[in-house]
């Protein structure tokens, strides 16, 4: 019902989910043309509280009118705030912190779900679940959000971090741009479940988590709309904090569990020195129980080789948490002597992880492993070079250079000589050379390297399979190679 009512007579309502408000043009406007659209009211007790039109009641204040035309509409409390969060978000004149507030208030007087939200405002399921999300922003980030300081793109996805993690991952955001930010924040707080160091569907090994499977956390569980900057995957976990709190625990009981067998056991601390990407480092000490002998003419396992004559067993875990069991690698060459195999080292080091002293028999195992690792080097970077003078590059490799480089930020040593190979200089800033100087060519070149080391190697007395298949296929005489460096 359309009416004009006494402006003394008219309060705002404290509901109302907009909390910023410039009515400067508007004010000019209504002095020059009057009150084109009456604002709507609802009576309480002897006054009319506004449902739409706060910004036209306060001009028309300003202005120091005596009446306002109104349309006065009977709502309770949820449908007044109904009417005011639609007709703001039609108008587009909430910021997101107000349009969360606003859905929360909501659901806080109705009971509404976000769907019956959704459907009462006009917008989509993961529009409400996005707005309620920024609710649990630190204050600070709210305040970043509030004053456009920091985009809605990255505040949603920094939303989803624990607490107690937001404030550190805030410092990084807020000098990024926010693609960047978006990926950093995916990088560094979302983990793939696919190959989790524990069993996704235990309900029982950390108290309060739900199995991984049914968790609102997960992108493939949790709210619709929620997760969309993660590219549609539905195994990823946006809660690393509980992640890795299970994979603790599920360490703890593997380690128990191994040490009943009568284990060795390795704490983190020790056991994260002896690993590099989950794979053993030179001169750890030790060797892998279920790992290939690279020696071996069988390719067997040491616990194939060793069988009833294996030492005892070490577990040690990883910067993962991914537990490994290990023998002492005298001791595995020790009972592989003693079993008649004739590529086993019967002395023990003198501590270890330290090389065996060289003997007339085996020369020194450090001087040798220098060679072959320069070898690899020079077989990768010569295969390398000759790549970039290929006159035709296939289209599809410059989609697999694109997502290598995307993931990487440093070069390592291998890289490292092609680069200098190449440019004839150091590389001081790698992603800038890749980004602007590097020519097609030099990017396939650094692509092969960079990909192919990952593969390529040596062995205890000789090289990978894969990279005398490498030295081949581009014309390379690997013993003459070896026989080079080693007079170097």
């Amino acid at each position: 019902m359309k009416t004009v009512i006494p402006l003394n007579a008219i309060v705002e309502s404290p509901t109302n989910p907009r909390r910023k408000f410039d009515v400067t043009m508007l004010k000019k406007s209504m002095a020059e043309q009057g009150l084109i659209h009456p604002i709507v009211v609802r009576r309480v007790d002897k006054l009319f509280e506004v449902i739409d039109g706060h910004r036209r009641f306060r001009a028309a204040k300003a202005l120091e009118w005596d009446t306002l035309p109104a349309l006065e509409q009977t709502a309770d409390d949820t449908t007044a705030l109904e009417m005011a969060l639609a007709a703001n978000l039609h108008a587009e004149s909430l910021t997101p912190l107000e349009e969360a507030e606003g859905f929360a208030k909501l659901r806080e007087l109705g009971g509404e779900t976000p769907e019956q939200m959704a459907a009462s405002v006009g917008r989509t399921k993961g529009w409400v679940y996005q707005r309620l999300k920024l609710l649990e922003l630190v204050p600070e980030a709210r305040r970043l959000l509030q004053s456009g300081e920091l985009a809605l793109s990255v505040a949603i996805p920094l939303a989803r971090l624990p607490e107690k993690l937001q404030p550190k991952a805030l410092d990084r955001v807020v000098a990024m741009g926010a693609r960047e930010a978006i990926e950093w924040l995916q990088k560094e707080f979302v983990v793939s479940l696919r190959n989790a160091p524990f069993n996704v569907k235990d309900d029982m090994l950390l108290e309060g988590a739900p199995p991984c499977g049914k968790c609102p956390k997960r992108s493939g569980s949790g709210p619709v709309g929620l997760f969309d900057d993660l590219e549609g995957e539905v195994n990823l976990c946006t809660d690393v904090v509980c992640f890795n709190a299970k994979a603790r625990a599920a360490l703890e009981e593997k380690m128990a569990a191994e040490a009943k067998k009568g284990a060795a056991v390795l704490g983190l601390a020790e056991g994260r020195k002896l690993f590099s990407g989950g794979v053993l480092t030179y001169g750890a000490g030790y060797v892998d129980v279920d790992g290939v002998v690279q020696t071996d003419a069988k390719r067997r396992t040491w616990s194939e080789v060793l069988g009833e004559k294996a030492p005892q067993v070490v577990v040690a875990p990883d910067a993962e948490l991914r537990l490994h069991r290990l023998y002492r690698e005298a001791e595995a060459h020790a009972a592989a002597a003693e079993l008649g195999a004739k590529w086993a080292r019967p002395d023990k080091p003198a501590k270890p992880g330290a090389p065996a002293a060289p003997t007339k028999e085996r020369p020194d195992e450090e001087s040798a492993r220098k060679v072959r690792e320069r070898v690899v080097a020079d077989v990768l970077v010569g295969a390398a070079l000759k790549m970039g003078k290929l006159k035709d590059v296939p289209p599809a490799l410059f989609v697999i250079m694109a997502t290598a480089l995307h993931t990487t930020h440093a070069p390592t040593p291998a890289v490292t000589a092609y680069l200098d190979a190449v440019a004839g200089e150091s590389i001081k800033d790698f992603q800038a050379w890749a980004g602007s100087r590097a020519s097609p060519k030099a990017l396939l070149g650094y692509l092969f390297v960079a990909l192919t080391e990952e593969w390529c190697g040596s062995t205890w007395d000789g090289f990978d399979p894969g990279l005398e298949v490498v030295a081949k296929a581009f014309g390379f005489n690997l013993q003459q190679m070896v026989a080079d460096a080693a007079k170097q």
